[in-house]
């Protein structure tokens, strides 16, 4: 399943977004281990079906997260068939930071603005806390001055794996929503 997390204003509209979150999950049906695999957005590939190469983050411009599907699919020799976008699990308990906070709290408010989202709360004091819908996405866009991408796509994972551990105890019906 290919997960991404697209810089969208609008969720019912991805064309022309860019990809910032590129992750691969495998999911063992006979084990139940799940194994995920960050793709760096700046990673030099073939857009899907086109002779051009480019940083596989603008694969979801040109193409929507078909393209980016079909250039992972090439590039990694995978059967990626599926893609989701994840909105609401009730929060996830992650530990803030101190250096983490000014630049989540930007993103959060800058997130919140950006898709109409009006009940939000900011960090004051860092800490274990429960990181709810744009906490939880502004956590894993935090980059400058705290890690660069190593450390941003090191967030990605946490938010990701952690998202996908409460989805495990989810109903059908939640998860289908």
């Amino acid at each position: 399943i290919l997960l991404l997390g697209v810089d969208s204003r609008d969720m019912k509209d991805l064309e022309g977004t860019r990809s910032d979150a590129i992750m691969v999950v495998s999911i063992s049906e006979d084990t139940s281990d799940v194994k995920i695999l960050s793709v760096y957005r700046d990673t030099y590939l073939k857009m899907g079906e086109t002779s051009t190469y480019d940083k596989i983050t603008h694969s979801c411009v040109y193409g929507g997260p078909e393209m980016t599907m079909k250039s992972l699919n090439q590039a990694l020799d995978l059967n990626i068939s599926n893609y989701v976008v994840v909105d609401a699990v009730g929060g996830i308990e992650v530990n803030v930071e101190d250096y983490e906070i000014e630049q989540l709290n930007k993103y959060t408010i800058e997130t919140a603005n950006n898709i109409g989202c009006k009940n939000y709360k900011l960090v004051k004091k860092a800490g274990v806390q429960t990181l709810e819908g744009c906490q939880a996405v502004s956590y894993s866009r935090i980059r400058k001055g705290v890690g660069d991408d190593f450390k941003r796509t090191e967030r990605m994972r946490t938010v990701v794996s952690l998202t996908m551990e409460k989805m495990k105890d989810m109903s059908f019906r939640d998860l289908r929503k």
